[in-house]
C-alpha cells in the first residue's frame, strides 16, 4: 500500500494548490443559505424554521437534488482530467507512473470528498439547529441524521461515477462533469409521476389518506383483542351449526384462522349455494378472488 499512499499524497497536494476546496465550502454555505431562506419564506405565515430538525432535513434533501452531485462530479472530473489538460500526462508515462494506483487514489479521494462534503453540510446544519432548537434535539436523532448524511455521501459518489468516468475518458473539460450532473439532477425526476409538479417530483404524500389510515390502524389495534374473541365465537357457532348438517363438509381445521370458515356442500354447486345465501343477506365467497377464474379447487 506504500504506492497507494504516495499517489494519494500527490492527489491531496494537487487539491491544496487549486481552489476546489473553496468551491466546496462555498457550495455548502450556499445550500444552507437557500434552506434558511426557504424555511423563512414559506408563504403560509408560519416559518418552517420553528420545527426542530427541519434544517437538517432540508439541507440533505435540497442539497442532494440541486447542488451536491454536481460538486462531487466536479471534484472527480478535475482529479482525472488535470494531468491531460495541463499536458503533463506524457511526462507521467515516461517516469513511469503506475496508472492503477493513480486511478485508485483519485477514486478514493473523490469518495472522501463526497463524504466530507456531506459531513461539512451536516455540521453546518447542526450548528443552525443548535441555535434554533438546542434543547429540543436528541442524541439518537442526531446520530440517525449523521448516518443518513454519510450514506448519502457514498450514494452520490456512486451516482456520479459514470459521469466522471466519461469525462476522464475524454481527458479534458472537467467542468462538463458538473454541468451534466446538475442537468441530470434538475431535469430527471427522482421517481416517476409528479404530474402536479410538472413531472419533476413524484410521490407527493396524500396527507388526508395518511391521517385516515393512521386512525384506522389505531382503532383496529385498540379493539384487536375484542374483535378476535368475537370472531372466534362466531366461528364456533357456525361450525357447530354446519356440523349438524349431513350434506356439509367442513374443510377448515379447528386451529385455523378464526375469521375464515371453509366448507363444501355435496348436493349443490358453490355458485348455486353462494347465490342462495346472498339472497338472504349472507355474503360468502366461492373461491379466492385472485383465482376466481380457475377451475382448480
Amino acid at each position: 500500500m506504500s504506492g497507494f499512499r504516495i499517489y494519494l499524497w500527490a492527489e491531496c497536494a494537487k487539491l491544496r494548490r487549486c481552489r476546489m476546496l473553496a468551491v466546496f465550502v462555498f457550495g455548502a454555505l450556499l445550500v444552507v443559505l437557500l434552506v434558511l431562506v426557504q424555511g423563512g419564506l414559506n408563504g403560509s405565515g408560519v416559518s418552517y424554521l420553528a420545527e426542530p430538525y427541519w434544517v437538517l432535513t432540508g439541507v440533505q434533501s435540497l442539497g442532494s437534488i440541486f447542488a451536491l452531485p454536481a460538486l462531487v462530479a466536479l471534484l472527480g472530473g478535475y482529479l482525472f482530467c488535470r494531468e491531460r489538460q495541463e499536458d503533463v500526462w506524457k511526462s507521467l508515462l515516461v517516469l513511469p507512473a503506475d496508472t492503477r494506483w493513480m486511478t485508485l487514489a483519485k477514486l478514493a479521494l473523490t469518495l472522501a470528498g463526497s463524504a466530507g462534503l456531506y459531513l461539512l453540510l451536516f455540521l453546518a446544519a447542526l450548528c443552525m439547529e443548535a441555535v434554533l432548537h438546542g434543547r429540543a434535539l436528541a442524541a439518537d436523532d442526531l446520530l440517525s441524521y449523521l448516518r443518513m448524511y454519510a450514506t448519502e455521501g457514498v450514494l452520490v459518489f456512486c451516482a456520479v461515477l459514470p459521469v466522471v468516468a466519461w469525462v476522464a475518458r475524454r481527458g479534458r473539460g472537467y467542468w462538463l462533469a458538473m454541468v451534466l450532473s446538475e442537468a441530470f439532477s434538475v431535469l430527471v425526476p427522482l421517481i416517476s409521476g409528479g404530474q402536479q409538479e410538472q413531472g419533476l417530483r413524484g410521490g407527493t404524500a396524500n396527507s388526508v389518506a395518511d391521517i385516515a389510515l393512521a386512525k384506522t390502524l389505531r382503532l383496529a389495534l385498540e379493539s384487536e383483542s375484542q374483535t378476535r374473541q368475537h370472531t372466534a365465537m362466531l366461528n364456533r357457532r357456525m361450525r357447530q351449526s354446519l356440523a349438524a348438517l349431513k350434506e356439509i363438509d367442513i374443510n377448515s381445521p379447528e386451529e385455523g384462522v378464526g375469521a375464515i370458515l371453509n366448507f363444501s356442500c355435496r348436493t349443490m354447486t358453490s355458485e348455486v349455494l353462494m347465490n342462495a345465501l346472498n339472497q338472504r343477506g349472507i355474503c360468502v365467497s366461492a373461491q379466492s378472488t385472485c383465482s376466481s377464474r380457475s377451475k382448480a379447487p
